[in-house]
């Protein structure tokens, strides 16, 4: 069976009475049954659980912040890469934040990135305790950047010798490095992953890599424009979806990560997919309600730090902090609105929030503004009331004396 790389299928024809109409309508709720049946998620909260291996970077990447503004995922951070840490840093951060059991694994999470870390770094059995989740539990996963490059910090050829290499859905083509023609996608398929708007027209990888090579029974949803070799590839593996990107999410160019409004949209089709999770049908207003809480997020982080700089000052900030729970207490709402697909009724409550946050800045200012105008009154009198002092002692010093004529001493005469 060859690699399926049709950028479509061709348009069926029209089935010519309801009779014919019926098996494809109960078709289709089987399958649509089927998916719901798969899909992994939290059973009390509807979430998808994801841990992220691997090159989880500082603040300035954005991306797992987008996946934790995103109401429909949890994330559980595990920096471990040895491009980023030291080894010794990296092994005690995989320690400290991996599930210890197999039932722990499954039990607690739904998805799992893997970006470009040396599985050396893992201790031991974890990899295959990954495995066998992927393989009999269906935990999904997506595998960034596990590609051959010059620097080799992933070990790649560490991975192709293992058992874990079984899940990859591509093979990888080892010893070429190159960024000619590996800049732009060439979508293929568009449902699921890919159903964002303008994708090709931004660059997504701005790095050299090597090849990848579709398996056999693999689907190739995207190619490099100009290259024409396998960029997103995707397979099922055991009872879990696997989706292999052939760069890193930390090679997307600087100007699509800030200029792309629907890369954030793209990175959690990639995650439904390994979820077996359908996304949203209405992007429009499901973009917007994660434009807000992303925006939302970085406010919360920014009136954190107003109401912390406003109290060095003690300035009384109750009000404040009474005001940031009412916010996030909206938000809350809305997120639960969202999960449960009642996009409206997120967009209000996330709409009153933002409003709110307005405000909060206009007291905060004020607040601010009023603290520091005591500190400059008592700063203000401080300083006069040294300069009266000195001045009062320069005025006895200097001044006064003169007031005063030095009596000359005299001795009585003796007879």
């Amino acid at each position: 069976m060859r690699a399926d790389r049709s950028a479509h299928l061709g348009p069926k024809p029209r089935l010519a009475c309801a009779s014919q109409r019926a098996p494809a309508f109960v078709l289709l709720l089987v399958l649509a049954s089927a998916t719901v049946a798969d899909a992994r998620t939290d059973p009390d909260t509807g979430r998808i659980r994801v841990i992220f291996l691997g090159e989880v970077k500082p603040a300035q990447f954005p991306f797992p912040s987008w996946m934790e503004a995103e109401p429909k995922f949890t994330l559980q951070r595990v920096p471990c890469d040895i491009e980023w840490f030291s080894e010794a840093d990296a092994r005690r951060f995989a320690r400290l934040y991996l599930p210890r059991t197999y039932n722990a694994l499954i039990g607690q999470y739904d998805a799992i990135i893997f970006e470009d870390f040396t599985q050396r770094i893992l201790p031991e059995g974890t990899l295959e305790r990954f495995q066998r989740g992927i393989r009999e539990e269906g935990l999904g996963i997506t595998l960034v950047e596990y590609v051959y490059w010059s620097g080799n910090l992933n070990e790649i050829d560490r991975w192709m010798q293992s058992t874990f290499y079984d899940v990859f859905a591509a093979d990888v083509v080892f010893g070429s490095t190159t960024d000619v023609g590996r800049r732009f996608y060439e979508v293929l398929r568009s449902d699921p992953i890919f159903n964002v708007p303008d994708i090709s027209k931004w660059a997504m990888n701005g790095a050299g890599h090597g090849d990848l090579k579709a398996r056999e029974g693999a689907t190739v949803q995207a190619i490099w424009s100009q290259r024409k070799t396998e960029a997103v590839v995707t397979r099922d593996y055991g009872k879990a979806s696997v989706i292999q990107i052939s760069h890193g999410w930390d090679n997307i160019p600087t100007e699509t990560v800030a200029g792309y409004e629907y890369l954030p949209d793209l990175i959690f089709n990639e995650l439904f997919f390994a979820a077996k999770v359908s996304p949203p049908q209405d992007l429009a207003m499901v973009h917007m309600i994660r434009v807000d809480l992303i925006q939302l997020a970085q406010r919360r982080e920014s009136a954190t730090a107003l109401v912390d700089f406003v109290d060095r000052f003690g300035a009384n900030t109750a009000k404040l902090e009474r005001m940031l729970g009412s916010f996030d207490s909206l938000v809350r709402d809305a997120e639960r609105a969202y999960i449960q697909s009642e996009y409206a009724k997120a967009q209000e409550a996330l709409q009153e929030a933002a409003e709110g946050y307005s405000s909060f800045s206009e007291s905060a200012i004020d607040l601010k503004n009023r603290a520091m105008l005591w500190i400059y009154v008592i700063e203000w009198i401080t300083v006069a009331a040294t300069l009266m002092i000195c001045l009062e002692a320069l005025w006895i010093l200097m001044v006064r004396r003169r007031l005063y004529k030095a009596v000359s001493m005299t001795r009585g005469q003796l007879g």
